[in-house]
């Protein structure tokens, strides 16, 4: 078991442990979540890699749609009552149809669909610069370290910013060529893994032991 699986692991342990304390429909959605992409890694993919290596791809891409679903979900209800909310229903539909196109394209369904998943990650990106902006211009004081949200879409800026960045380089195949490309490639994926569930055990816990100002 690799180091970033016992993250995925502890993250998990870590939601749970906080799970009835935490009081913001956002984040237990987060930690399902969370939940969900254990038993992903640990379970689903590992008896597909055994039993049918052909359908791992196959295996991310389902899984991928219940996993955008769910962040869109997180960050329709962070945004409640401001107008940014208005489009996220909009904009989810159009995600998942280009997802969908992308998906019956011939032989697509046994590759993991990059761009669709390069378009979700900025639309994720956008949404949590949107929260900062909201939270760095309030009027009235508040440590932003002790704020919930913060670092979700801390997590979620750092992890979809370094994925967008390899996956780039997969449709770069002179890229490819350099004898330091795979070094590179999974230096920044154990990166963008790190940052998400330490910043997710961040925000797990904040959400949990301290009040929203």
């Amino acid at each position: 078991m690799n180091y970033i699986k016992i993250l995925e692991l502890l993250c998990l342990c870590v939601g749970l442990f906080t799970y009835t304390k935490i009081h913001s429909v956002a984040v237990r959605i987060v930690i399902w979540i969370v939940a969900l992409t254990v038993v992903n890694e640990l379970a689903i993919v590992n008896i597909i890699k055994e039993h049918a290596p052909a359908y791992r791809n196959f295996a991310y891409s389902m899984f991928s749609v219940f996993e955008r679903a769910g962040w869109l979900i997180v960050f329709y209800k962070i945004h409640s009552n401001h107008r940014v909310q208005r489009i996220i229903i909009p904009l989810s539909i159009a995600l998942f149809v280009y997802a969908v196109y992308e998906f019956v394209q011939p032989g697509n369904w046994k590759k993991f669909n990059i761009v669709s998943y390069c378009f979700y990650g900025l639309v994720i990106i956008i949404f949590s610069f949107l929260y900062l902006r909201r939270l760095l211009r309030k009027d009235e004081y508040q440590p932003i370290f002790r704020d919930s949200i913060f670092w979700l879409c801390a997590a979620c800026i750092l992890f979809h910013g370094l994925i967008i960045i390899n996956f780039v380089t997969l449709m770069d195949t002179a890229y490819w060529k350099a004898l330091i490309s795979k070094t590179v490639f999974y230096w920044l994926l154990n990166s963008a893994n790190t940052f998400y569930y330490i910043f997710l055990c961040f925000c797990f816990l904040t959400s949990a032991y301290f009040k929203k100002q």
